[in-house]
C-alpha cells in the first residue's frame, strides 16, 4: 500500500508543470500555444521572459530532486528501497511529460530527469550536464545535446553506482525523454533541426526590410534557400494564420523584447521578426514567400 501511495504522489508532484504554472502567475501565454508548443523552460524562453524560463527550469528540476530525496528518506533501511526510489523518480518524469492536471500535455522531461539523477547521485547529474555542454559546444544543437546526455545516463548510473535498480530506472527515464524528442530526431536526420548557428542580419538589412515597399519573388527565394528561415515559426503561427493573427503575434512578441535586445525565440533576431512581419503582412510578399518556401520544402523532402 505504501509503495502505491508513493508512486501516485511522485506522479502527482511530477504533474506540476512549472512552465504552465509560472506562465500563468506571470501573466504570460500558455507555452503550449506558441513556439514548439512544449511545456518546458526552453519554450518559455521563447516568450522573451528570461525570469519565467529560469523559474520554470528550477521548478521542474527541484520537483524531480524532491521526489527522490523524500523517497530515499522514507525507504531508508527497507529491503528493495532502491527499486522504490528509482520507480518514484520514473513516475515524477512521467508525470511531467503526461501531467494529469494539464490534460496530459506536458514537457519533454529533461529538467525533471536531471533533478531525479541529482537525487540518485550528484555526480550522475554532473556527468549529464557536462555531456550536454560538450555536445552543445560541438553541435550548437540543444535537442541533440539533451538526447545524447539522456542516452548516456544509464551507462553513467551503472558505472557510478553499479545498482541494477538505478540502472533500470535511468533506462526507463531515458526511453521516455528520448521518445518525447522524436520530432527533433526526425529533423536532425533531415538536417532541418534548429541550432544556435544562425547569423544575425545586419542593421542595414533591417532598414531594408522596414522601409522597402516591395520584395521580389527572387529575393524571397534567395532568403529561404540560404537562411532557411520559417517566418511563420518566428511568429509562432501556422501557415493558415489570418492577417489579424499575424499582426497580433508580431506586436505580442515585439512588446516582450527588452530595450536594445536582438533576441527573439533564441535563434531569431529582432531583424528577422521585422522581416517576417513585413513579408507575411503583405499579401503579395506572403504569396511569393509561401510559393518559394513550399518549393524549398519539397526539394528537402519535408
Amino acid at each position: 500500500m505504501m509503495l502505491y501511495s508513493m508512486l501516485i504522489i511522485a506522479y502527482l508532484l511530477g504533474s506540476l508543470s512549472f512552465a504552465i504554472i509560472v506562465s500563468k502567475c506571470m501573466k504570460l501565454e500558455d507555452p503550449r500555444s506558441y513556439g514548439s508548443q512544449n511545456a518546458g523552460a526552453t519554450n518559455v524562453m521563447r516568450s522573451g521572459n528570461k525570469k519565467a524560463a529560469i523559474f520554470t527550469l528550477l521548478g521542474d528540476l527541484i520537483k524531480g530532486l524532491l521526489v527522490v530525496v523524500v523517497a530515499r528518506f522514507i525507504t531508508h533501511g527497507i529491503d528493495g528501497g532502491d527499486a522504490i526510489v528509482g520507480l518514484c523518480g520514473v513516475m515524477a518524469v512521467i508525470g511531467h511529460i503526461y501531467p494529469i492536471f494539464f490534460k496530459f500535455k506536458g514537457g519533454k522531461g529533461v529538467a525533471t530527469a536531471i533533478g531525479v539523477m541529482l537525487g540518485l547521485n550528484p555526480y550522475l547529474a554532473m556527468l549529464l550536464v557536462v555531456t550536454w555542454i560538450i555536445v552543445f559546444k560541438l553541435s550548437r544543437v540543444s535537442s541533440l545535446s539533451a538526447i545524447i546526455a539522456t542516452l548516456m545516463s544509464p551507462l553513467y548510473a551503472y558505472i557510478l553506482m553499479g545498482n541494477s535498480s538505478y540502472f533500470g530506472a535511468t533506462t526507463i527515464v531515458a526511453f521516455f525523454v528520448v521518445y518525447k524528442h522524436k520530432d527533433n530526431i526526425i529533423r536532425l536526420i533531415k538536417g532541418t533541426e534548429g541550432s544556435f548557428k544562425q547569423k544575425k542580419p545586419s542593421e542595414d538589412h533591417l532598414d531594408d526590410v522596414v522601409h522597402i515597399a516591395a520584395v521580389t519573388e527572387g529575393i524571397i527565394e534567395e532568403t529561404v534557400n540560404e537562411e532557411q528561415i520559417d517566418y511563420y515559426d518566428i511568429l509562432g503561427l501556422s501557415k493558415n494564420a489570418t492577417d489579424e493573427e499575424i499582426k497580433e503575434a508580431y506586436h505580442t512578441i515585439k512588446s516582450r523584447l527588452p530595450d536594445g535586445s536582438t533576441s527573439v525565440k533564441f535563434v531569431y533576431s529582432a531583424a528577422q521578426l521585422e522581416e517576417a512581419y513585413a513579408t507575411l503582412s503583405d499579401s503579395v510578399k506572403r504569396k511569393a514567400y509561401d510559393d518559394a518556401y513550399l518549393k524549398f520544402s519539397e526539394e528537402q523532402g519535408d
